[in-house]
């Protein structure tokens, strides 16, 4: 099989389109809030695209870099606003199942109000879905062209490319054992 040669633009366009789709197939269920996965999901991809923009610095305009991973921050605060409270009021949901009767009482009214800000953090997450900066966010910042974007080429290092592709597999097969 014969090596093609890849480019920077092209790595971090690839980057970028990634965490853009990531962001899309859970942007619907952010909306229903059905899902604490969507939620996670979702303040991965921005987490991703803005260390990939911290990796890929050296090749791409930094203001455009700085302003989308000031976007991404953003962003990724209002996801994690819910997500936090999600994870805490798991984590106590299932210790207060362990706890002596009167305690697990007192861990149920906590676990109502993490519910309660949980709701509040998800509507207000929604309020940010809604505005015009998140639409930008998505369209022009995430999905339209980077500017500037270095033309070096990459060489493949012998045998790299089946590692990484393994080391993928890996990593799938790992979350999903781990999810069930």
């Amino acid at each position: 099989m014969g090596r093609r040669e890849v480019t920077v633009s092209e790595v971090v366009r690839r980057a970028i389109t990634q965490a853009y789709e990531r962001l899309v197939v859970h942007e619907s269920e952010l909306g229903r809030g059905d899902d604490p996965e969507s939620v996670h999901q979702a303040r991965v991809a921005t987490r991703r695209l803005r260390s990939d923009l911290r990796t890929f610095e050296k090749f791409v305009d930094a203001q455009w870099a700085a302003d989308l991973r000031g976007e991404l921050r953003w962003l990724g605060s209002e996801l994690g606003a819910v997500r936090d409270i999600e994870v805490q009021r798991d984590r106590l949901r299932a210790h207060a199942t362990r706890l002596p009767p009167a305690e697990a009482e007192a861990a149920r009214r906590v676990v109502r109000r993490l519910d309660a800000d949980r709701a509040a953090a998800r509507s207000d997450l929604l309020v940010a879905l809604r505005q015009d900066r998140y639409t930008q966010l998505l369209e022009e910042d995430v999905q339209g062209d980077p500017p500037a974007i270095n033309p070096v080429v990459l060489t493949p290092v012998d045998g790299l490319e089946e590692r990484v592709a393994r080391l993928e597999r890996a990593v799938a097969e790992l979350r999903a054992a781990v999810r069930q």
